[in-house]
């Protein structure tokens, strides 16, 4: 597969394609599959030039691969050129939104509230009478907090300060 083809994007053909193939697909779904075939993609491209270099290397063993001076895992240049399409698209429309940016700093404040309310009351942490001895109780507090999926931190944080934040 191509990068461009009649100066179609990859993403671009795949929506076709997943249109042409599930027409009467909801929106949600349509582009779920794009972005599924769109990984795939990715990956295919990552296996197939991973697998050309390590064949030109002469790649055998583990050993063959830590004595390399380069990196064996690599990118076909067309999915490589891609992957930086995507991820200047992320960085410049997603991870730099107005909406993720507010909603990431509500999260901080949220872990930073939790992190110090939990140095303070390490009773809290499930398990943490297991992991005292063993590391210091910033660590064990990190890890906890680092564990935690959104919700989870949301529930917590609401549970043990009881207050939610905006």
């Amino acid at each position: 597969m191509t990068q461009l083809r009649d100066g179609v994007p990859v993403f671009g053909r795949l929506a076709e394609q997943v249109d042409t193939q599930y027409p009467g697909a909801t929106e949600r779904v349509r582009f779920w599959e794009a972005q599924r075939q769109l990984m795939n993609y990715l990956i295919g491209g990552l296996i197939d030039a991973t697998v050309r270099a390590a064949e030109t290397a002469g790649v055998e063993n583990v050993e063959d691969v830590r004595s390399l001076d380069s990196r064996l895992v690599q990118l076909t240049p067309e999915t490589a050129e891609t992957n930086r399409r995507v991820r200047a698209i992320l960085v410049n429309d997603v991870y730099s939104s107005p909406q993720l940016l507010d909603e990431r700093a509500v999260a901080v404040t949220r872990m930073s509230q939790l992190f110090e309310f939990l140095l303070i009351n390490p009773e809290k942490i499930p398990g943490y009478h297991d992991n005292v001895n063993r590391e210091p109780i910033h660590q064990v507090v990190c890890d906890y907090i680092a564990g935690m999926t959104d919700s989870y931190l949301i529930r917590i944080h609401r549970e043990l300060l009881g207050k939610e934040l905006e």
